[in-house]
């Protein structure tokens, strides 16, 4: 942010407010891990952001073993819109 360091309790703040929550399942042992991010959930697997994505949309299981759903919107949304 313009050459300014940014600590790592503000990067977490920033990513949690403008991220896609993920949830990752792992089908061999049931944990569940949530990421801020698809970014988050992305280096956690190692891979890219976009197969996150592709696998949030396909419903299909990741390695053979991950289920990754998104966590709905990071806002909750607007109650009503001006027009």
């Amino acid at each position: 942010m313009y050459g300014k360091i940014i600590s790592k309790e503000t990067k977490i703040k920033l990513s949690t407010a403008n991220g896609s929550p993920v949830q990752v399942l792992n089908t061999k042992t049931s944990e569940i891990k949530l990421y801020t991010s698809r970014k988050a959930a992305a280096i956690a697997l190692s891979c890219n952001a976009s197969t996150v994505s592709r696998y949030i949309e396909s419903d299909k299981l990741y390695k053979g073993i991950f289920k990754i759903a998104g966590g709905g919107p990071p806002h909750p949304p607007p109650l009503f819109i001006d027009k």
